[in-house]
């Protein structure tokens, strides 16, 4: 990564502008993922105590993003984690049990190519739900120290952004 300060500042801009976009945050997702060498990004929102997404935003691979709302979703794992922790899906669910994982060998290696994927959740003041989630192929290298620490820094400005989002949007 090139000038750690300006290209949060950079993102962080594009997380806030993208509230009005159509779709959400299509900027910045586009922007992340070339940032960490991502091949897919994605934000999801879910309502105050439901599991259903009712927004996704996703960069990249679209026949993935339309694959996981159309029937997969239901079987994702990779779910409900600690409020602003970051952490891959490899640490989260453990590697011997992720190679026992139907949905990660059938679907997410076999099928689309990914194998290693970073995620992080944030609750708002109102109860939503935001999903950030970044995708690499399976030949790339699973995500490292410095993409932990960029999207630390991001996840405040990401909680603010939604609750602009929820606030312009009246999602409620």
């Amino acid at each position: 990564m090139t000038e750690p300060l300006s290209i949060v500042s950079e993102l962080a801009r594009q997380l806030y502008a993208g509230v009005i976009e159509t779709p959400p945050w299509q900027s910045f997702l586009q922007a992340l993922r070339r940032e960490t060498a991502s091949r897919i990004t994605s934000i999801m929102l879910s309502p105050p105590g439901s599991p259903v997404v009712n927004l996704q935003s996703t960069a990249g691979e679209p026949e993935v993003d339309y694959a996981f709302r159309d029937q997969l979703f239901a079987m994702d794992r990779f779910v409900n984690l600690p409020d602003g922790l970051v952490t891959t899906l490899h640490d989260f669910l453990g590697a011997g049990e992720l190679e026992r994982d139907d949905y990660y060998n059938r679907f997410m290696r076999a099928r689309w190519g990914t194998g290693f994927v970073l995620g992080a959740d944030v609750r708002t003041a109102t109860g939503y739900i935001a999903r950030l989630r970044l995708g690499r192929g399976v030949d790339a290298d699973d995500f490292g120290i410095e993409t932990h620490r960029l999207i630390e820094t991001l996840l405040p400005h990401l909680r603010q952004a939604v609750e602009i989002f929820d606030r312009v949007h009246c999602l409620q």
